[in-house]
């Protein structure tokens, strides 16, 4: 019977010392790679807002002219 409670002994400390390296590991990638990924992040999405604003100024002003021509072709 003891023996059976020294593996499951030793199998519980084999399980915490294995999450606890888990924790050092995302403490790690959470300190430094996930603020340099934010900030990459950040940079992206303004440049995809200037482009969005682009886009939907074109299609403002093509929808302008096309009043202003006045031809049977239909709107986008």
């Amino acid at each position: 019977m003891r023996t059976y409670e020294d593996a499951l002994i030793s199998e519980m400390q084999s399980l915490v010392e294995n999450i606890n390296k888990i924790n050092a590991a995302v403490l790690k990638v959470n300190e430094g790679e996930v603020v340099d990924m934010v900030d990459k992040l950040r940079k992206v999405e303004q440049k995809m807002s200037l482009v969005f604003t682009f886009f939907k100024a074109s299609m403002f002003a093509n929808k302008f002219y096309e009043k202003e021509e006045s031809t049977n072709r239909p709107s986008f």
